[in-house]
């Protein structure tokens, strides 16, 4: 009985006014995509829903089982709520079609086929195609482990990928979209700092700290050490769907386990600090309105607003850490003190992928110009 009502809530069901019971039941063959079926009694079309779903079930496709898998792991907090709306993303991105495959019938060379195919048609970087390979390894792992559908291993297969670097989809960026340059940041420091308020506040507190928009937006008032100018990163804020709405709540622990982190404030900042600390003192959160907590969305928002304002090329809250990251890679400062600062795992996600040229052209022009070896060739 309670797999028949497993089957039923999945399903809406109704009696016309004729007194027929009537469903509508997914059908690939037609345009709709689904079918009509009617009933004279709703035990009837309570029985037709179960058998269309026990056949499902004896022949699931991989749609079933990467909802079925994702479900199971979020029901066991093996996931987040924001990781399974991500996981859901990927997964309709690329298995539109194939997620209609029979598990059970599935070759790995069929699964090495569609994989291959993905980077190309959809133009997958690295990290991209990192994802998807993840859903499907994990779905598999749960067809073969949990279900027995299959007797071949995913990890196997995909050592078979014929994939290399050269494959990927690399789009060149200019530093000065991945970056604020010394007058950029100058003038958006300038013009917080005339402006004062909660939101303003967050970004100007990212741009002396590199912290992520979600960090900031979920310290709390005992983050905050201004005897020792420190601040605090144990939170973040995560993301995910209700209803086809954002949700916005506080995870308690960062994005990573690097993430947990104390970060030292310069201390020409220690007013700036204090003064947090102190309009903080009877809130939870360090940055309220009208005492409720402000959201990522909320800081992207004003910093767009800002950039138009000032009359720069709108950058995102994460352009600011990367900023932040490439201000302490020019100061030559101790690779681990970067680290430890970003909340990084290792110095090469710093280098390679944060660290970016902010100067402008005519300071290039005049370090270049002052090299005595080159005017030498003159």
């Amino acid at each position: 009985m309670t797999e028949r009502k497993k089957f039923l809530d999945k399903h809406h069901y109704w009696q016309g006014k004729n007194g027929l019971w009537y469903v509508h039941l997914p059908d690939d063959t037609k345009p709709s995509g689904r079918r009509l079926v009617k009933r004279t009694t709703e035990k009837s079309i309570q029985d037709a829903i179960v058998e269309y779903e026990q056949q499902i079930a004896d022949d699931p496709t991989l749609e079933d089982m990467f909802f079925e898998c994702y479900q199971n792991k979020l029901d066991r907090g093996k996931i987040s709520k924001s990781s399974y709306d991500r996981y859901v993303q990927v997964f309709k991105r690329h298995y539109v079609t194939f997620g209609k495959q029979s598990v059970k019938t599935l070759t790995d060379e069929e699964l090495i086929d569609f994989l291959e195919k993905q980077i190309p048609e959809h133009k997958l970087s690295s990290k991209a195609f990192s994802s998807l390979k993840t859903i499907t390894r994990e779905t598999l792992m749960y067809c073969k482990r949990k279900k027995k559908y299959i007797d071949w291993s995913a990890d196997l297969a995909m050592q078979e990928l014929d994939v290399s670097g050269r494959d990927y989809y690399k789009r060149f960026k200019e530093d000065c979209e991945e970056v604020f340059d010394e007058e950029e940041t100058q003038n958006i420091v300038s013009y917080i700092t005339e402006n004062p308020d909660a939101r303003n506040d967050a970004i100007l507190l990212m741009f002396i700290t590199g912290m992520r928009v979600g960090e900031v937006v979920a310290l709390m008032h005992a983050d905050i050490d201004p005897k020792n100018n420190i601040v605090r990163v144990r939170r973040t804020e995560t993301r995910f769907k209700v209803d086809h709405k954002d949700t916005y709540e506080i995870k308690d622990s960062p994005k990573s386990y690097a993430g947990n982190r104390d970060i030292v404030v310069p201390k020409y900042f220690s007013q700036f600090i204090q003064r947090l600390f102190f309009a903080s003192a009877d809130s939870k959160y360090l940055f309220e309105e009208d005492g409720n907590r402000i959201t990522t969305l909320l800081v992207r928002k004003r910093l767009y607003k800002i950039c138009s304002l000032i009359g720069i090329t709108s950058k995102s809250p994460h352009k600011i850490r990367k900023t932040y990251d490439s201000i302490l890679l020019d100061a030559k400062l101790d690779q681990k003190f970067v680290m430890r600062q970003m909340g990084h795992s290792s110095i090469q996600a710093s280098e390679n992928h944060y660290h970016r040229d902010r100067k402008k052209l005519a300071q290039k022009r005049e370090i270049i110009d002052g090299i005595s070896e080159l005017r030498n060739l003159v």
